[in-house]
């Protein structure tokens, strides 16, 4: 009697551990999304001031770059949204709230969405991978490349892959080191890397993806 009420203690107390450590999970995952939200507000904020600022003054040439300047951020961001893989598209909107040390400009091609054309496994892979590559060319640049850097990652679709192309802004310091640790990123996973010898600090990663329904 004694050994299965000490066995139940010992099962409650894992239980209880594993709960605790998913309401952690979820308070973090909270205060990302807080501060996500806080970082556009903000953003938005400064738009529509500045375009009170152009119509107050009368500067209608400036309210039309204001105006397309908003709508073309609303566009991306929609792009964003459709990716498919919520973990994927948490990571990419909420990043710039998260990280201050680099700028990650995302540029996506009409259409593209990953909804039901990658298995579970593979979406958290792939996940994984772009904010692994990402930190790799944090790591890599280091305070050599410039405060606060922009890294462009590029997305797009052909040949039955999609391509996510990622690309410094500014020269960058360290190409080699940057593509050794996104090799052993992908390691045993089915995405694949490219470089070019014109531009070695630009890293493709192609997955293989079904064909659209």
């Amino acid at each position: 009697m004694a050994v299965k009420k000490k066995q139940y203690q010992a099962e409650h107390q894992k239980q209880r551990a594993e709960i605790d450590q998913a309401y952690t999970q979820l308070d973090e995952v909270y205060a990302v999304a807080v501060d996500a939200l806080s970082h556009h507000r903000h953003d938005w904020m400064n738009e529509l001031q500045l375009l009170y600022g152009y119509v107050q003054l009368g500067k209608r040439d400036k309210q039309v770059e204001c105006v397309e300047r908003i709508k073309e951020q609303m566009l991306a961001e929609s792009r964003v949204s459709k990716l498919g893989i919520h973990s994927l598209v948490f990571y990419l909107q909420s990043f710039k709230a998260v990280n201050r040390s680099i700028q990650l400009e995302v540029e996506l091609s009409d259409g593209i969405t990953l909804a039901d054309r990658l298995g579970t496994e593979q979406s958290e892979e792939l996940t994984r991978v772009i904010k692994e590559t990402v930190s790799a060319y944090e790591q890599f640049g280091g305070s050599s490349w410039g405060e606060c850097p922009t890294l462009f990652l590029m997305v797009s679709e052909y040949e039955g892959a999609v391509h996510f192309i990622f690309e410094p802004e500014e020269e960058y310091p360290n190409p080699d080191g940057a593509w050794e640790a996104v090799n052993l990123i992908i390691q045993d996973t089915g995405i694949t890397a490219t470089r070019t010898e014109e531009d070695p600090a630009s890293i493709s990663l192609q997955v293989l993806v079904d064909s659209k329904n």
